[in-house]
Order: structure tokens, then sequence, then C-alpha cells
């Protein structure tokens, strides 16, 4: 009986051994994948992996963060310029307003010239041309209101002058003076032509009207 259970008590001391050893293997085993594994959600990921693609992932972060940074630049500028061509505008308008008023004033100082200068030419007798063109004619006889219109009109001499005639229908003579620089000449003459007077000349005169 001795003996057996000297047998029974080695078979026992080897079975526990071994129990020991393979408990020991395991529990390293466990720990050594626990430094390179994780188990989520019931699947294992390994530990270099996961660290790759987090460094993956953060590389990906700064690039976006500096595109971000580049972005917001751009729009700061963007928004600068804005800003300053609001500024621009608004001196543009000031500017425009100001013009606008400039040239209202001096509209209204050439109205107050026209009709100062009106008065003069009432008080002086001077005669005011209007802005119709000056009709020139060549030394011959022309027939108011075919060859020019009927008005009235100054005759200046073209050149050295002539003598200037004009004739009613009757064949009087209305007008008869002579044009040029002469001691006996008129440096220019006024009159009114009506519709079928005839005006002579004998040389070139231009005819201006006037009012």
């Amino acid at each position: 009986m001795e003996k057996k259970s000297k047998k029974v008590g080695i078979v026992v001391g080897i079975v526990a051994g071994l129990v020991a050893m393979t408990i020991s293997y395991n529990v390293g085993k466990s720990a050594q994948d626990d430094v390179y594994s994780t188990r989520i959600d019931n699947k294992i990921y390994d530990y270099n992996k996961l660290a790759k693609r987090y460094r993956d992932l953060e590389g990906w972060v700064k690039d976006e963060e500096a595109k971000l940074d580049d972005k917001k630049g751009e729009v700061k500028e963007v928004r600068a310029a804005m800003k300053n061509r609001d500024k621009l505008e608004a001196k543009v308008d000031d500017l425009s307003s100001q013009v606008d008023e400039k040239k209202s004033e001096v509209d209204s100082l050439d109205s107050e010239i026209d009709s100062k200068q009106s008065e003069l030419d009432k008080l002086t007798g001077t005669v005011q041309e209007k802005k119709e063109a000056p009709k020139t004619f060549s030394a011959g006889q022309y027939v108011v209101g075919q060859d020019f219109d009927e008005g009235r009109y100054k005759a200046v001499p073209v050149g050295e002058g002539s003598n200037f005639v004009v004739y009613d229908s009757s064949g009087q003579a209305v007008v008869n003076t002579i044009l040029g620089a002469g001691q006996y000449a008129e440096s220019e003459y006024v009159f009114y032509a009506t519709d079928g007077q005839v005006m002579e000349t004998q040389s070139t005169v231009k005819l201006i009207p006037v009012k």
C-alpha cells in the first residue's frame, strides 16, 4: 500500500506540474497577445496595424489642417480686398456726387452768363449770332426764300469786299452799302431779308444768321 501511494503521489505531482506549466504558458501567451493585439467587437486587431492606421490618420488630419489654414488665409485676403473695394466705391460715389454738384454749378453759371450777355447785347446794341452755320456767297445775285432763308443776317466781306445791295420786289434798293476795309466801307452790315428780295454782291460775302 505504501508503494502504491508513492506512485500515486508521483503521478499527481507530474500532472500538477504539467497543469502549472500549461497555465503559465497560457498566461504568458495571453499577456503577449495583449501587447500586440486587442479585441474589439469580438474581432482581434493587430496593434501595429492599428498604430500605422492611427499615424496615417494623424498625418491626414495635419494635412487637412494645413489646407484649412491656407483657406483661412485666402478668405482673410478676400475680406480685406472686399473691405478696400467698399472704401474705394464709397470714394468714387463721393467724387461722382461732387462732380454732379460742380456740373450743376457750371450749368447755372452758363445760364447766368447767357442771360447777362443778352442784357449786355441789348444795352450796347451788339448783335448776337445764332448757332446756325454761316452761308458764303460768291459774286452774283441771290433770291431770298430760294437761295437762302428769310431772316436776320450779318453780312461780312470775304477778301477786299465790294458793293452790297438788297432789292425789294419792286426793284427798290433797301440795302446799299460797301463792304470792306476802306474809308467809306463797312466791316459788317446787319439787315433783315424777306422772301422775294434779291441780294446782289460784287465779291464774295458771308452771311451770318443773327438774333
